[in-house]
C-alpha cells in the first residue's frame, strides 16, 4: 500500500523545527548521507536507508528520481535478517548434546550455554537472507507536512530516527487537535479522548444523514459520511481496556453498536466514507492518532459521475507517471484537509455552549445510561 498506486495506508509527520533557507539546494546532499548501503554488517539484523521512491536499488537521487512538483518522494528501505527459532533451538540442543557427551555431564555451565547460543545465532545470522520492505514518504515542502506510509510503531520510530539523522530536524506525529507547526493545541486538552469522541460524534452524524459542513458554513462546502463495515469500540478502565469490534455488511446496525456505547464505550477506529463534489474516499481511521488506513481513492467512475474533480485512474496514460503521482497526493492532501476540517468542527461544537443540547441528542440516539 503506496504512493505510487491502490489503497494507501498512511502517518502524518509535522516538522518541530524550521528547515534553513537553503534546504532545498542542500537536499540532494542531505539525503544521500542516509542513503542505503548494500553492505550488511555482521551480527546485525536490521539494516536501512533512503531509496528512490519504490526503487530497491536507486540510491543516487538524481533530481527527477526525488522531486515531483513541490514534493519530495522517496522510500525508507528496511532490510531484516531473522532467525527461525526452532531452527536455532535444534542447532544449539546439538551441539550441546555432543560436548557432554563428549565430558560425560548432564549439564553443561550457564555461561558455555550462552556462548553456543550466540556462536550458532551468529552464523545462522550471517546465512539468512536479508529481507527488503518498502515505506512510502512524500514530504510537502509548502507546509512541512511528512506522508509515511505504515502504521507500525517501531517503523516508525525507525523513520523519525533516520530522517533525524539525515537532515537535522526534530519531527513528530501530526493530529488536528495539536500542531506545533501552527502553534495550536485547539483547547483539546480539555477533552480526555478528541479523536474517540470525534468518531463517535461522526457516526451519530453519519446515522442522521451525514451530510455537513467542512470549515464554515458561508463557503457552502459540504461533504457526505458513510459509516462502512468495520467499528471498533473501547473503553478505558485504569490499566485495563474493554473492546468490541462491529464488522459484517450490518455493521452500522444499531443492537451491537449501541450496546457498546450504553456501555460507555467509544469507537477506537472504523471504516467509513467521504464524498463530496470531488469524489468518494473509503478509509479506515484510527481515533487516538489520526492514522489512516486502506485509503482507497476517488476512481474515474466518481470522476465522470459528477463530472467534477480527479481523473481518479492510475492508469492515465496522458497524465504521465509523475501527473499521475501528483493527482494521488492531491487527493491524500484532499481528504487529510477534509477529514481534518470535520474534526475542528465537532471540536468547534465540543467546546461551545451548543455542546450540552447536541450531547443530548446524541445521548437519546444512542440510547445511553450516562
Amino acid at each position: 500500500m503506496g504512493l505510487k498506486k491502490g489503497r494507501v495506508t498512511f502517518s502524518r509527520f509535522e516538522l518541530h523545527t524550521d528547515m534553513p533557507a537553503d534546504f532545498s539546494v542542500k537536499f540532494d546532499e542531505m539525503i544521500q548521507k542516509g542513503a542505503f548501503n548494500d553492505l550488511f554488517p555482521e551480527n546485525v539484523e536490521k539494516t536501512m536507508g533512503w531509496v528512490g521512491l519504490q526503487k530497491l536499488y536507486d540510491k543516487d537521487f538524481g533530481y527527477a528520481n526525488h522531486t515531483v512538483g513541490n514534493y519530495r518522494v522517496f522510500s525508507l528501505r528496511i532490510d531484516k535478517k531473522s532467525v527461525p527459532s526452532a531452527l536455532l533451538k535444534m542447532k544449539v540442543s546439538e551441539i550441546m548434546r555432543a560436548r557432554m557427551a563428549e565430558r560425560g555431564v548432564k549439564r553443561l555451565p550457564k555461561n558455555e550455554r550462552e556462548d553456543i547460543m550466540e556462536s550458532i545465532r551468529a552464523k545462522l545470522l550471517k546465512q539468512a537472507p536479508a529481507v527488503p520492505s518498502m515505506v512510502d514518504v512524500c514530504w510537502s515542502m509548502a507546509d512541512g507536512t511528512i506522508y509515511v506510509s505504515s502504521l507500525s510503531e517501531k517503523v516508525l520510530q525507525d523513520f523519525q530516527d533516520l530522517f533525524q539523522t539525515t537532515f537535522d530536524l526534530n519531527l513528530g506525529l501530526l493530529t488536528p487537535w495539536y500542531s506545533v507547526q501552527n502553534n495550536k493545541a485547539n483547547k483539546a486538552g480539555e477533552i480526555a479522548d478528541p479523536g474517540r469522541e470525534f468518531l463517535t460524534w461522526l457516526w451519530f452524524k453519519s446515522d442522521e444523514g451525514g451530510e455537513m459542513y467542512v470549515g464554515d458554513p458561508s463557503d457552502n462546502k459540504v461533504a457526505t459520511v458513510a459509516f462502512g463495515k468495520r467499528i471498533a469500540f473501547e473503553r478505558k478502565e485504569g490499566d485495563d481496556t474493554k473492546s468490541v469490534v462491529c464488522q459484517g455488511p450490518h455493521v452500522t446496525a444499531p443492537v451491537e453498536g449501541k450496546e457498546a456505547l450504553r456501555q460507555g464505550k467509544m469507537i477506537k477506529d472504523a471504516v467509513f466514507s467521504v464524498t463530496d463534489e470531488t469524489g468518494e474516499w473509503s478509509l479506515g481511521l484510527k481515533g487516538d492518532t489520526f492514522q489512516f488506513q486502506s485509503v482507497k481513492l476517488p476512481t474515474a467512475e466518481d470522476a465522470a459521475s459528477t463530472g467534477k474533480g480527479y481523473s481518479g485512474s492510475s492508469e492515465n496514460d496522458d497524465l504521465g507517471e509523475e501527473g499521475v503521482l501528483l493527482e494521488r497526493i492531491s487527493m491524500i492532501e484532499h481528504l487529510t484537509r477534509t477529514v481534518d476540517a470535520l474534526f475542528n468542527g465537532f471540536l468547534k461544537l465540543r467546546l461551545s455552549n451548543d455542546w450540552p443540547a447536541e450531547k443530548q441528542k446524541l445521548v437519546a440516539w444512542g440510547n445511553m445510561d450516562h
